[in-house]
């Protein structure tokens, strides 16, 4: 039996649901072609039993095989293999932990956070903890395990003063009210509103209906806008969808836009300093599509319409929210990291690309919000072989590099060394934090030695680069 339309789609949900710069740990594409595989193989009558006993025989030797052989090798196509790492307990540099205060970080042990008295607490020994995201004053901590594969996500929130957590739930998608203890979650897409007071957790508001597409913020907190599908198979579409949430109360439901008809659409993030809207359209519900990226559309509040932008975003955490002007995101290239990326800043209506030297491709930004400045890794571009099953990808690893862009081009910070993944301005905007060799670092020059801050923390990224800093760490604001 294939997948239903609807099984697809929630698992595919998964690349916008999650937090607004969630992972993707699910190789769906794989699944998908893994199950049409099955069926047809299943389907198919008189069936040699000769065949199926040598067919049971060679996939228990690639079960032995395939795990030790195909991740050790460093040219082999890069698989996530079952096997966790056993690393030993997180080491904090407790000169310096105070200077950023409560971070929390996922590894093969759980989930950890760390206090500004310089001490690691042990928040969930549940191995399958990710996706840690702070309450806007720092006291929650919400975050997610799951099953094999991504299966039955539930959603866990730790109060950090009573050190206790205060609700578990199922949940796809959660997103934190900024400036309140108000979360949104969405389950079985349904949009629910769950306010926290102390170790109690209440429903505020339920919006019934198919929320397939992603939930955003304003950022002054005052609206969360949502994707809502209408309409029946072949005839649906989805629909940008607005409530206000007040002091005085929370809004009804109000449409923004459309999507055209037998489309789908993906909230990205509100503008900075205005309501207008980023998003992309997902033509025909193309999971192909949108998982090579689509154009970028910007809605526009004032007057009601929507301006195109010439550049693709593959997945929404790609997007560098620096809480400021521009933004920037990583943008171009087939969905694999390390084949013809570059960063794009976005302001206002206008669009323009970082470029970058010949071969080489710009990742992973991040904009500084005090004084704009952006910090991206540069990497081989890798473009032409990115398909290709002998692909170094450990090798393009190490051509990592950190780089700040400074008059008009790239600023390479060898001292930062190399292998480097995830960078992202310090709380008050005087460095950068990075992962390299499973720690992770702080640097605040070009000329200045990185110091190492806690570790292990296994390192991010992946193949098709989507695993990024928040689903393995976040910083609490301060």
């Amino acid at each position: 039996m294939n997948p239903s339309d609807k099984e697809l789609r929630d698992w595919f949900d998964k690349k916008g649901l999650l937090p607004l710069q969630a992972p993707v740990r699910f190789d769906y594409e794989r699944w998908h072609q893994s199950r049409n595989d099955i069926h047809r193989a299943t389907s198919t009558r008189h069936r040699s039993p000769g065949w199926w006993a040598l067919g049971v025989a060679v996939l228990a030797g690639l079960i032995v095989w395939a795990p030790w052989h195909l991740v050790g090798s460093k040219t082999a196509f890069p698989v996530i293999s079952v096997r966790k790492p056993k690393l030993p307990p997180p080491k904090l540099n407790l000169s310096i932990a105070s200077e950023f205060g409560d971070f929390a970080f996922t590894n093969a042990t759980g989930l950890w956070m760390t206090t500004p008295a310089a001490s690691l607490v042990h928040v969930s020994s549940n191995t399958s903890a990710t996706n840690p995201l702070w309450s806007s004053d720092g006291q929650y901590l919400a975050y997610q395990t799951s099953g094999l594969y991504g299966a039955n996500p539930m959603l866990h929130i730790y109060n950090r003063i009573a050190k206790a957590t205060v609700l578990s739930v199922s949940a796809v998608s959660y997103q934190w009210q900024p400036g309140h203890n108000l979360i949104a979650v969405v389950q079985h897409s349904v949009l629910r509103l769950i306010t926290l007071h102390g170790n109690v957790a209440t429903t505020a508001k339920m919006f019934t209906g198919t929320v397939d597409g992603s939930v955003i913020w304003s950022p002054n907190g005052s609206y969360l806008a949502y994707s809502l599908t209408e309409g029946t198979l072949g005839r649906r579409h989805d629909v940008a969808t607005e409530v206000a949430v007040k002091a005085t109360g929370i809004g009804p439901p109000k449409p923004l836009f459309f999507a055209p008809k037998g489309d789908g659409m993906w909230l990205a993030a509100f503008m900075p300093r205005s309501h207008n809207i980023l998003y992309w359209t997902d033509e025909g519900y193309s999971l192909s599509l949108m998982a090579d990226g689509a154009p970028l559309d910007l809605w526009s509040a004032a007057t009601g319409r929507t301006t195109k932008l010439p550049f693709m975003l593959p997945y929404r955490n790609y997007l560098a929210l620096g809480g400021g002007k521009p933004w920037g995101f990583m943008a171009g290239g087939p969905r694999v990291i390390s084949g013809g990326k570059s960063v794009v800043l976005i302001n206002h209506r206008h669009g323009r690309r970082l470029t970058t030297p010949k071969g080489i491709e710009a990742i992973e930004p991040t904009i500084n919000s005090y004084t704009q400045e952006i910090a991206a890794v540069l990497a081989q571009n890798n473009e032409n072989a990115a398909w290709s099953l002998l692909t170094a990808y450990h090798h393009w690893v190490t051509t990592r590099q950190l780089a700040v862009w400074e008059n008009g081009t790239w600023h390479v910070w060898s001292n930062a060394g190399s292998g480097v993944t995830d960078p992202v301005w310090t709380p008050k905007g005087r460095g950068i934090f990075y992962l390299a060799h499973n720690w992770l670092w702080e640097i605040s020059g070009a000329r200045v030695k990185p110091v190492p801050l806690l570790g292990p923390i296994p390192s991010t990224g992946g193949y098709y680069g989507e695993i990024l800093r928040s689903s393995l760490w976040s910083l609490a604001p301060r």
